[in-house]
């Protein structure tokens, strides 16, 4: 017979699992100047929250033969790809941010692009590190269609070489889905965290006092984005897709 009493070891490690795909799939280190929230440097910026607090079975973690991990990684995966959805929606809520209209994106034409913020975020022989969040549609043309345009292989891992200097690539999915491409330094953007960077997903589960067969699960990111230099973005957008 399953234990009624809790496992203290599957929820820790449940949390874990959770914190991992989220640290995992977040893009804020990467993207965007991070930092630490100070009173006096913050205290004047309006926070928002976002996270799930949901109940879940309490026989998770009182049964031994059933194993919660995965419902656990999702979760964190969840929470790093609304996380995104919300910096594409910012960005692309600005009326501030440069729009180039392209009939079709080629190479050459992203190239260009990338060229011209690098020039006007660089300082000296110091090049700004620059993000593309892109379109899945185009996922198979910057694979292929680009490399026979620039005659060499123009995307590794996730980084597109331009002039051989990367561009950290970002891909849509349907749940954080956009059609223009976006482009920006780290330096465009400012995100503060509560209480800090590296502890900045907040994790907790425990018994529910209004349903004693479930337990409640509570996740927590509190942030501020200020876009700083909106004019340095740049939103490619594109009349004709791909063909797929």
């Amino acid at each position: 017979m399953p234990t009624l009493q809790l496992d203290e070891d599957k929820i820790a490690r449940c949390i874990a699992k959770l914190r991992e795909e989220y640290y995992a799939g977040s893009v804020i280190e990467e993207t965007m100047d991070t930092k630490d929230f100070d009173e006096v440097a913050h205290g004047n910026l309006e926070f928002l929250k976002l996270g799930r607090w949901v109940y879940v079975p309490r026989m998770w973690f009182t049964d031994p033969t059933f194993y919660p991990d995965l419902v656990f990684s999702d979760i964190g995966r969840g929470l790093s790809t609304a996380e995104r959805r919300y910096v594409v929606e910012r960005i692309l809520s600005s009326d501030q941010t440069r729009r180039i209209h392209l009939d079709t994106a080629g190479f050459d034409q992203v190239r260009q692009v990338v060229r011209d913020l690098r020039s006007s975020l660089s300082t000296g022989n110091i090049f700004p590190r620059l993000t593309l969040f892109a379109p899945i549609d185009y996922y198979v043309a910057m694979h292929m269609d680009w490399a026979r345009e620039a005659r060499m292989p123009l995307i590794r891992g996730n980084e597109l070489f331009i002039d051989d200097l990367p561009v950290k690539v970002f891909w849509s999915n349907k749940y954080a889905d956009f059609d223009d491409f976006i482009l920006f330094g780290k330096s465009n953007c400012r995100w503060v965290v509560k209480p800090n960077v590296r502890e900045r997903l907040a994790v907790q589960i425990f018994p529910s006092e209004t349903q004693p067969d479930n337990m409640e699960l509570k996740t927590q990111l509190v942030f501020n984005l200020t876009i700083l230099n909106p004019r340095e973005i740049t939103l490619l957008q594109i009349s004709q897709r791909p063909q797929t």
